[in-house]
């Protein structure tokens, strides 16, 4: 009998891409090269209290996404455009608190069907010719 247990588990890579910070009555998602979108506070306190999702405005003042609680709880997602990125939630938390200044801001990069990790923002080296 073997005494080990295998699990397979999905496997989601995580990259850091730029900061959230407070702005008055806002709470500011800014994105490394791609400008600084927001969400207000209230909007915020209801995604982290669970009661459903909220929109994102995006650096032109326009709608252009949503955010979300985690499965887990422990997550706070929102999509701008075609990308998912994502804050721990006790540290946006803390930036609402005024506990923090910031919060470091991640962006789930999507798996190819070859396994492999793709991102625009992220330079691959050109592999050598045999």
């Amino acid at each position: 009998m073997n005494p080990f247990t295998v699990r397979t588990a999905r496997k989601t890579l995580f990259v850091r891409c730029g900061r959230m910070f407070l702005d008055d009555n806002l709470l500011r998602i800014g994105i490394d090269g791609r400008g600084c979108s927001a969400i207000s506070i209230d909007e915020t306190w209801v995604v982290l209290l669970g009661l459903g999702e909220s929109p994102v405005t995006g650096p032109d003042g326009e709608s252009s996404g949503s955010a979300w609680l985690s499965e887990s709880g422990k997550g706070f997602y929102w999509t701008i455009g075609d990308r998912v990125y994502s804050t721990p939630v006790q540290r946006v938390k803390m930036v609402l608190s005024g506990k923090h200044k910031k919060a470091p801001v991640f962006e789930r990069l999507p798996m190819t069907e070859c396994g492999e990790y793709f991102s625009p923002s992220i330079h691959t080296p050109d592999r050598m010719k045999s």
